[in-house]
């Protein structure tokens, strides 16, 4: 068709961007009669009117909850700034930092945007106790209504940087920008590829929110790499088949795990299985991870990760990573972490293979065979004292969080979780297994403690038996509730069959234990909300604001707020 290929290429190229700029025009002649205001929080969005792509109600949670976060996140900054042990610390580690990470910002399509990242803005430190400043990026930002609503309720945001990289939504939010009133030296839009934006930009911004409609494996790699020392990446996936189980090899191309279908716990395996790639991609760099907050919401999951710098911390990343073995029969677990430490003087660790399997080739308590999934995090994915915070916060700020009731049900929940205990037991799961009647939660709770350790629930699931107590002890007193409950005689091919065959090491003792009923109507607090009516994802949005095909959206990632 034309004999050099950069002539097709520059044809093709011009075509296109005449199709976005005739897009734009005959967006830009709509009238006021064609949009509709919608308000959320502190920001009203213009929408055309019919177009439901970039706006999703069931969404409203997952930015309620970011602003409350970053707003503690923020609040945790300026105490680390007051402790001069701290600083000397954070110093230490930005002295470590190689020539790579003052890398030139990136170049956008607009000049003002080109010159903003160019001043390459180191963050200012407070000199007072109100705020302190924050660089922020919303990568995948569709109509910027979460980066509105982030500059108007965040206080001291110095920049932020609102991208996406469709050119109709660009436009979008530039409108918004400007129907909001908010300040054009501070909150710019971007027309960019995120990962390009952010391997331009190292060590540039304190928070960076990935919201993407599906998988965050694509943006895991540059977002460890631009966050600062210390910053926060909050991190959304949305493709829970995936990472529960439906398809074990996509989920291990994405992510580099292998996720099994593993009953009750797959959510929270979801959010290990990504919590441990962020980590691996840290540690390339010489990074690492702390979880403050790891919810599984609805339909998608949603992570708030800090990002340090320590090549001594990086090599501690073997320790919280790990298989885990799942019986088929019983749906017992076992964990087996990749590596172990120990002590080998001046207070240094020396680091080892883990050594294992840590079972049998047959399950010790039914006989079955065992399956593996992982590698994944087997470190904590919360932050108690920070998840307590949030929730208090909200608490005490109802009427800025629409979703105020809810988010106070589910950061409760997160915040009673035992820590160092991955993975849980389900009660109505565990008495499937033997056929049995439901002990009710504060009984079987009640037998755990009096057996000696200790027990929570999961914000993942009201049903949830998470102990330290191991699997062994959980069927004895399965084993004692049965006798005390008859059963009529199982099928000896049965798990229950080989559980029940084996005689009880321990007498469990049901009598309940004041405080162990943790039903809403004792504490009054609504833990496990029923879905809202508009819960679930909407359809991808795809260039020009309408609904995607299912082959594109199978084959791209762009957000959908």
């Amino acid at each position: 068709w034309l004999p050099v290929r950069h002539g097709r290429r520059r044809l093709i190229k011009n075509f296109l961007t005449g199709i976005q700029r005739r897009v734009l025009r005959t967006a830009t002649a709509m009238t006021d009669d064609d949009f509709e205001i919608i308000s959320e929080g502190k920001a009203n969005i213009r929408f055309p009117k019919g177009n439901k792509v970039f706006y999703n109600e069931a969404q409203v949670v997952n930015r309620d909850i970011s602003i409350a976060v970053i707003k503690m996140f923020q609040e945790r900054l300026h105490g680390e700034k007051e402790n001069p042990r701290v600083k000397r610390r954070r110093l230490r580690q930005e002295r470590f930092k190689t020539s790579s990470s003052t890398a030139s910002s990136p170049s956008f399509t607009s000049s003002e945007i080109e010159s903003e990242m160019k001043m390459d803005l180191p963050r200012r430190r407070s000199t007072s106790s109100e705020h302190e400043p924050l660089r922020i990026l919303e990568g995948l930002s569709a109509s910027g209504l979460r980066s509105i609503r982030y500059f108007l309720e965040i206080p001291g945001v110095q920049r932020l940087i609102v991208n996406d990289l469709d050119a109709t939504a660009v436009e979008s939010i530039r409108e918004n920008i400007e129907f909001n009133g908010l300040p054009q030296a501070k909150v710019i839009p971007s027309h960019a590829d995120v990962n390009e934006l952010m391997l331009r930009s190292k060590d540039s911004f304190d928070v960076i929110d990935i919201d993407p409609y599906g998988s965050a494996s694509l943006f895991l790699n540059p977002a460890v790499q631009s966050i600062s020392n210390g910053g926060l990446l909050c991190i959304t996936c949305t493709d829970m088949p995936v990472l529960c189980g439906k398809d074990p090899e996509t989920c291990w191309a994405r992510y580099g795990s292998m996720a099994t279908r593993s009953p009750p716990f797959c959510h929270e395996m979801a959010l290990r299985i990504v919590l441990g790639a962020l980590d691996r991609h840290a540690n390339i760099h010489k990074r690492y991870i702390v979880p403050l907050m790891s919810l599984s919401i609805n339909f998608y999951i949603r992570m708030f990760v800090r990002v340090f710098t320590s090549p001594k911390e990086t090599k501690k990343s073997c320790v919280k990573s790990g298989l885990v073995y799942q019986c088929l029969g019983c749906h017992s677990f076992a964990l087996q972490r990749m590596g172990k430490s120990q002590a080998s003087g001046k207070g240094n660790l020396k680091f080892k293979p883990g050594t294992g399997p840590p079972v049998p080739p047959n399950c010790t308590i039914c006989g079955k065979t065992h399956q593996i999934s992982g590698p994944v995090w087997l470190d904590n994915i919360q932050d108690p004292e920070f998840v307590k915070k949030v929730r208090d916060h909200v608490a005490e700020n109802r009427s800025s969080y629409a979703s105020s009731d809810r988010l106070h049900g589910m950061l409760t929940a997160a915040s009673e979780e035992l820590p160092d205990a991955p993975f849980f037991y389900s009660i109505p799961h565990l008495a499937t297994t033997l056929h049995c009647t439901t002990p009710s939660y504060a009984q079987l709770r009640s037998a755990v403690i009096h057996a000696g350790y200790q027990v929570s629930q999961s914000h993942t699931s009201p049903k949830a038996l998470k102990t330290n107590a191991p699997k062994e002890v959980i069927w004895d007193i399965m084993r004692c509730w049965v006798r005390d409950h008859p059963i009529k005689s199982p099928s000896e091919s049965s798990p229950c069959h080989a559980i029940l065959a084996q005689e009880p090491k321990l007498k469990a003792d049901f009598s309940i234990i004041k405080g162990t009923d943790m039903s809403s109507k004792r504490t009054g607090i609504k833990k496990f909300v029923p879905n809202s009516e508009h819960w679930g994802p909407k359809s991808r949005a795809k260039s020009g604001g309408s609904s995607a095909t299912k082959r594109e959206r199978d084959s791209s990632s762009t957000s959908a707020e």
